[in-house]
Formats: structure tokens, sequence, C-alpha cells
């Protein structure tokens, strides 16, 4: 059997690419976003296709994040006040993650 564990699903990037060339040449995560429904969908198909010698797909553990930073909402309050957006706000993620 193989299991996969992995973190931060979820979690809203932005890229960052720009903004750390003035310390370096960035590293190819910096523009790294956060998965799509279809990203959701073809890992599923990946695991289920490959399955050990008793029949059993893959385990998948992924550890969520719950909540996100709203950037905008704290860059209009001038970074005095935290907001964030809760992990099911965005419902395309979230029923693809249901399903699985």
């Amino acid at each position: 059997m193989l299991v996969l564990e992995t973190d931060d699903w979820g979690l809203e990037r932005r890229a960052s690419s720009e903004s750390l060339r003035s310390f370096g040449e960035p590293g190819e995560r910096a523009d790294e976003e956060t998965e799509t429904a279809d990203d959701l969908r073809r890992l599923f198909d990946v695991l289920e296709r490959h399955r050990d010698e008793t029949g059993r797909p893959a385990a998948f553990s992924a550890n969520f994040i719950v909540a996100n930073p709203d950037h905008d909402a704290i860059a209009r309050d001038r970074y005095d006040v935290y907001h964030e957006i809760p992990i099911d706000a965005r419902m395309d993620l979230h029923s693809v993650y249901r399903k699985a």
C-alpha cells in the first residue's frame, strides 16, 4: 500500500517571483498557486488507477489550511486588522475535496 501525506492544501498563494527578484533568482515555486478543481480531479484519477497487489488504491492524507488571509481587506485596513477567508469559501474546490 502506498500512503501519501501532504500539507498546505487550500493555501492561497500569490505569485512572488517579481518581488523576490531583488534578493536573487527566485526558485521554481515562487509563482506556485493554489490547487484547482481540475488539479484535484487529475490527482484523484491517478491515485485510483494505481493499486497494490491486493487491489487497494493509494491512500492520500491531505492536511488543510482552514483559512487564508484576506490580503485585500488587510491592506484596506492599513494592516491594522487581520481578516481571513475560510477555506469553504472556495466552493469550486470544496465540492471536489468532499468527493474524494
